[in-house]
């Protein structure tokens, strides 16, 4: 059986992976004073931010942009980051005598955007890095990268079209069979 012990404050609070011992738990919390409580409920909350390891970004290494766009706005969602690069803003400086859960609010506001930018510049690969390498902001790297691809978008479609008026639709398709088997999907 999986028993760990806590000591807060004098007493000492025996919790377990099996049910009976989690309501053991929860009972001898209830009798702690509200600070403790709160303390202990913030304590076990950062043990279980330490312990989840989160999977790494989704890559993209130049092909199906379309579908890396999706996974990197939900994943940088679920980190509470995708307001960062929607919005690109600055967060409000604290106000005179803050108290420490405000300081905290105001550490983790401002982490976010080296946050989001260290997802984007590990979510690509090397080659694609070196178009955002000279971004400065999350926002800024989002949307270089995805007029960079509008714009290869629009290269390989007028590739198609000089292909299709100067040599004929043989030599479109072939061209459109692999920019299909590219993920392009432009055709």
């Amino acid at each position: 059986m999986n028993i760990r012990s806590h000591n807060f404050e004098g007493k000492i609070i025996r919790a377990g992976v099996r049910g009976h011992l989690l309501e053991n738990l929860c009972r001898r919390i209830s009798d702690l004073p509200s600070k403790v409580m709160i303390e202990l409920i913030i304590q076990l909350i950062d043990v279980y931010k330490m312990s989840f390891t989160p999977p790494p970004p989704p890559v993209f290494t130049g092909e199906n942009y379309h579908i890396w766009v999706v996974k990197m706005k939900t994943y940088l969602q679920a980190h509470d980051l995708w307001s960062v690069v929607e919005n690109d803003a600055e967060p409000p400086p604290l106000r005179a005598n803050p108290t420490i859960a405000q300081m905290r609010q105001h550490a983790e506001e401002t982490a976010k955007k080296p946050k989001a930018m260290a997802y984007l510049q590990n979510g690509v690969s090397d080659v694609i890095f070196t178009r955002i390498m000279a971004c400065d902001s999350p926002k800024q790297a989002w949307d270089s990268m995805e007029s960079k691809e509008e714009c290869w978008k629009l290269a390989i479609h007028a590739t198609v079209m000089f292909l299709l008026s100067a040599y004929g639709l043989y030599a479109c398709c072939m061209l459109q069979q692999h920019v299909v088997c590219c993920s392009c999907n432009l055709v």
